[in-house]
C-alpha cells in the first residue's frame, strides 16, 4: 500500500508523457504486433467554455518526434468534474457520441471508455507515483480480432 495521494486529477495528468506500449492482438495466440511508443501530451484547453466547478483538458498522442500520432487515435478534450462522492467524472464527445471516464483517488486510477458504432476502447491507468502511470488499453473494432496495449507512462521534466 502507498501513501501517495492525488486529490486534483487535472492537476496531476498535466504535462508531457513518455509512453512506452506494448501491443498485442487477441487471436488465440496473443501475437505481438508492435511496439508503440511516443509521447501524452496533457494540458489545459484554455478558453475552452465550461461549465462552473469543471476543467477542460486536451489529450494528444504525439509520436516519437513529437508529431502528432494519428495512428493511435486518442486526441479528446474532456470535461472534469469532481463529483460528491470524491471520484472525479471525464466526459467528451468522440465522433459524435458521448464518452466517459473515473478518477477514483481510493484506487488511484482512471478508466475512460469510448463506445462508437463498429468500435469499442476501454483505457486504464493506474498511478504508481507522481511520476509514473501504468496503463492498459483494449480496442475492439468491427470485423478485426481485438487488441491489447499495456505499459507504462513516465513524466517528462522539462
Amino acid at each position: 500500500m502507498t501513501s501517495f495521494e492525488v486529490s486534483d486529477i487535472a492537476t496531476y495528468l498535466m504535462g508531457t508523457w513518455r509512453l512506452n506500449l506494448e501491443v498485442r492482438t487477441f487471436n488465440g495466440k496473443f501475437d505481438r504486433i508492435r511496439p508503440h511508443n511516443g509521447f501524452l501530451v496533457l494540458d489545459e484547453a484554455l478558453g475552452a467554455i465550461s461549465e462552473p466547478g469543471t476543467r477542460v483538458l486536451n489529450w494528444k498522442q504525439m509520436n516519437e518526434n513529437m508529431i502528432e500520432d494519428t495512428s493511435f487515435p486518442l486526441r479528446i478534450c474532456t470535461q472534469v468534474l469532481v463529483m460528491h462522492d470524491g471520484r472525479t467524472l471525464f466526459e467528451w464527445v468522440e465522433n459524435g457520441h458521448v464518452c466517459t471516464g473515473t478518477y477514483d483517488p481510493s484506487t488511484l486510477s482512471i478508466t475512460l471508455m469510448s463506445n462508437s458504432p463498429g468500435k469499442a476502447v476501454t483505457y486504464t491507468y493506474q498511478i504508481i507515483d507522481q511520476h509514473t502511470m501504468s496503463v492498459c488499453v483494449v480496442m475492439t473494432i468491427a470485423n478485426s480480432p481485438p487488441n491489447i496495449k499495456f505499459g507504462n507512462l513516465l513524466r517528462v521534466h522539462k
